[in-house]
This record gives C-alpha cells, structure tokens and sequence, in this order.
C-alpha cells in the first residue's frame, strides 16, 4: 500500500520559487551562450520568423552586389578602352591629314603613313577586344547582335529594379566604326570623314557609359546601405543584451541562496514540531 508524503505550504512554497528561478536561470544562461533572445519559433514565433525574413533579404542584396560589382568593373573596363580607342582615332586622323597633305610623288612618306594608318587600326581593334570583364565586353560585337547587353539586377522581389547596359561594337571594322584603308586621295576624305563620324559614336558611348556608371555606384551603395538596415533589424529582434543577461544571473543566483535559505529554516521548522512529539 502506497502512502503520498505531505509537505507543508511554507515548504511547498519554497519548493516552487526555487524551480521557477531555476527555469529562469536556464534561460538567461542559454542567452548569454548562444547570444540571442529568440533561438527559435518556440521562444517568439513573431520575431524569429520576421528576423529570418530580414535576414534572408539582405544576404539576398549582398549577393546582387557582387554581380553589381562586377558590373561596375564591366563598364570601368569599356570606358577605358573607349579613352584608348579615342586616342587612336584622333592619331589616325593626324596621319590621314598628313596624307592628304603629303606629295604623292613622296612614296617612302605616303607608304609610311599608310602602315601608320594599318597600324593604328590593329590597336583599335586590340583595345575593343582587350575591354572585357569576366568574359563580358561591350566594345564588341557578339555574334550576330551589334554588341553584348548585361542586364543587372538590384532586387530580386522587385522585376523592375535593374538596368540594362547596352553594348556596342567599336572595333575599326565596317560592323564597327566603319574605317577603311588609305589608297588615293578620295580615300583620304572618306577616312576622314568616317573619323569624325567614329569620334562622335565614341563620344556618345562615354556619355551612356558614364550615366551608367552613376547609376550602378549609387545602386550599389544603396543596396549596401539597406542590407546593413535589414541585418540590424534583425539582431535587433532576436539578439540578446548580453549585460542585461549576465545581470539577470547574478540576480537569480541571489534569489536562488534565499530561496534555499528559506526551505531549509522551513525543513527546520518542521523538525521542531517532531522533537515536540517525542
């Protein structure tokens, strides 16, 4: 025959203070371990669930940025080689210029200015060639389109949050900025004219390139920038105040030794009315 042992409500009393400090101590010391309030769904469904939805976007931003970055380097890489390729056209149209003026019963200077002129076109072509990022250049044609697109996305969730930069092929070549050879003097004015058509075409693109330069720096910078908001709002949700935390514990351990104080001049009291019945 079994018997329950009856504890008194004093002891009773004691016995429930000391687990719920107990249970409260378990939770300060696991925050202070793993540095955060909310460890899952069970602690505080609303704020784990919406700190995981803020995290997730902004390693989803930092991911964007890297394409951005290289997009950024892309567009470094054509603008550069456009400033070459400008170079070049100007100094080809000093030799054209110079034919022009040259006596043609001078062969050794005209044949010489012409292989300046051949020349000159091979950089070109070598510069637009030489202007690429991660296989992606905009100085030249690709295929069957007149130059290569790169599409760069900021945002995931928003479908209209990119830019399309829109290459173009500048090499000398006649799908490029149309340059010919130096023959006679009717080649000479047609060069020249192509030239300064090609200078144009130069200009133009360093303009486009540049207002797409702002455009990714800024985007970049904002993505950045709202990553950064995203990650703190998160911490902010569900990361413990480690000080707070370590307060708690020290508090609860005082509340602890007085609580094991109390039980045991309760057990004491007890025994004092069992020597009363010896």
């Amino acid at each position: 025959m079994s018997s329950n042992i009856a504890l008194t409500a004093n002891i009773r009393s004691n016995l429930l203070s000391l687990q719920g400090t107990a249970s409260l101590m378990e939770t300060a010391q696991n925050r202070l371990s793993t540095g955060k309030k909310v460890n899952s769904a069970l602690d505080d469904a609303v704020s784990f669930f919406t700190a995981q939805g803020m995290s997730d976007r902004a390693s989803s931003l930092n991911s964007l940025s890297d394409g951005i970055s290289t997009a950024l380097q892309t567009v470094k890489a054509a603008s550069s080689g456009l400033d070459t390729i400008s170079d070049l056209v100007k100094q080809a149209k000093a030799v054209a210029k110079q034919l022009k003026s040259a006596d043609a019963a001078d062969t050794g200077l005209t044949d010489g200015l012409k292989e300046q002129y051949t020349e000159i076109k091979k950089q070109i072509d070598a510069a637009a060639k030489d202007s690429s990022v991660d296989g992606v250049n905009l100085l030249q044609k690709s295929d069957a389109t007149d130059g290569v697109s790169l599409k760069v996305v900021f945002d995931e969730k928003n479908a209209d949050s990119n830019t399309l930069l829109k290459g173009k092929d500048f090499s000398s070549g006649a799908d490029g900025l149309g340059l010919g050879t130096l023959t006679d003097a009717a080649s000479v004015e047609a060069e020249l004219t192509a030239l300064d058509k090609a200078s144009a075409s130069i200009q133009a693109q360093q303009s486009s390139l540049g207002t797409s330069l702002t455009v990714l720096k800024s985007r970049d910078t904002f993505g950045k920038s709202l990553a950064n908001v995203l990650q703190v709002g998160s911490d902010n949700l569900v990361n413990a105040d480690t000080n707070l935390e370590a307060a708690n514990v020290l508090a609860l351990q005082t509340r602890q030794s007085l609580s094991q104080s109390a039980l045991s001049l309760a057990n004491q009291a007890n025994q004092g009315v069992l020597q009363l019945l010896r």
